[in-house]
């Protein structure tokens, strides 16, 4: 389980660099799809491209076993934080095991479009009575998920994950592990941004995935700027998850 691990967090963090070297592709007008999806069906078009995309998908479903026993193996009596550990390792598990879900069924030849499938869940929420709210939920949701990240990267409380390095490689490893994640959580929120301004005017089309969020930074001022920065950070967590598969702790 824990090579397993390993492979997971290795699969996830070369997707985030994908993603990011997409995402300045993307800053520079070369075209493009951030997103996961996009990301994974380009790696399925290469030869050979699905025999990784099943490596990654049982990588993926690894660590996210890996993150359900940390949910088991909670070293404290402490109730609150029983439940806190708990919720947390789940929450991760779920979210790798969807990502190796969605790179099982671009290996199978599915294809899913990360803004097409926002707007049509926007476009379902608001067909009901309720609908904005539930996009404003949905927001909520996302938000918290990148303030989550932020706050982990500005607290430096990732290093728990790992077993940091001595001297100046644990520097790099926690310089990079800082801005990855802030970089992971101001996407999140992004994300979130464009939900909220689909649920306010009532519009589906301004909902979006990833690759919509960061189209929608590029074209504001200072936006190409902007949209760099966040590309790198990506990379960065990409390359923190590269550390944390060598230095997993535990």
């Amino acid at each position: 389980m824990r090579i397993a691990a390993r492979i997971g967090l290795v699969a996830n963090g070369a997707l985030h660099v994908l993603i990011g070297g997409v995402a300045i592709g993307v800053a520079l007008g070369a075209g493009g799809d951030a997103a996961q999806s996009g990301v994974l069906t380009a790696i399925a078009a290469t030869p050979g491209g699905f025999l990784v995309l099943w490596t990654a998908a049982a990588g993926l479903g690894g660590l996210a076993l890996w993150q359900l026993t940390d949910a088991a193996w909670v070293g404290t009596r402490d109730p609150a934080k029983i439940a806190y550990r708990g919720t947390k390792a789940a929450g991760k598990a779920v979210g790798f095991a969807s990502v190796g879900a969605l790179a099982a069924f671009v290996a199978v030849g599915g294809r899913s479009d990360g803004d097409s499938t926002a707007r049509g869940f926007s476009e379902w929420a608001l067909s009901s009575p309720v609908g904005g709210a539930v996009l404003l939920v949905a927001a909520g949701l996302v938000g918290a998920l990148g303030v989550g990240f932020a706050v982990r990267g500005v607290m430096r409380t990732f290093r728990e994950d790992l077993s940091i390095p001595p001297d100046a490689l644990g520097s790099v490893v926690t310089a990079v592990g800082v801005f990855g994640h802030i970089a992971k959580g101001v996407s999140f929120l992004l994300v979130a941004g464009l939900l909220v301004s689909a649920a306010v005017v009532s519009d589906p089309e301004r909902a979006g995935g990833l690759d919509g969020a960061l189209s929608a930074v590029r074209d504001r001022p200072y936006g190409v700027a902007l949209l760099i920065v966040i590309a790198a950070g990506l990379i960065a967590f990409g390359i923190y998850l590269g550390a944390r598969a060598r230095y997993l702790r535990r």
